[in-house]
């Protein structure tokens, strides 16, 4: 499970970052979708997997799923605002307020970073024990952008 969870933190870190660079096209959209998706699926069939294990493996299942389901909605989140960017919804703003939700996308993408780092750092020792869903409680609204 904590490959899974590796894999599509770091998908998901990617998509982030190419959206707060401004490198998104509507065909990597579609592409990342694709892929969180199927990221998604392999995580979700190994957490039913896990759950049949007994309460040391239910208790990961469920922090896992609860990581999961954090990490897609800043998937989408950043999908919003790439769509809006797409469509030049933010030129309309002025400069500093650009500048600002630049800024703060940056901090998302270190946050992930960091909860990428912790998970790829995981010991096997440390698999076993109950794994806490860290992930940045904060996310960028698509209300915010635009």
């Amino acid at each position: 499970m904590i490959a899974s969870l590796i894999e599509l933190t770091g998908n998901t870190l990617g998509f982030a970052r190419e959206v707060a660079e401004q490198q998104i096209t509507e065909g990597r959209i579609t592409a990342v979708e694709r892929r969180l998706s199927l990221n998604l699926l392999q995580l979700l069939n190994m957490t039913d997997q896990a759950r049949l294990e007994g309460h040391r493996g239910s208790a990961n299942s469920t922090a896992v799923v609860e990581a999961a389901a954090i990490l897609i909605r800043i998937a989408y989140r950043f999908q919003t605002i790439a769509r809006q960017r797409l469509i030049g919804s933010e030129l309309t703003l002025p400069q500093h307020v650009r500048e600002g939700y630049a800024i703060q996308e940056q901090k998302y993408c270190f946050e992930l970073e960091l909860e990428l780092q912790k998970l790829k750092s995981a010991r096997p020792s440390r698999q076993s024990a109950p794994i806490a869903p860290t992930l940045p409680s904060t996310e960028p609204t698509p209300t915010s952008q635009g």
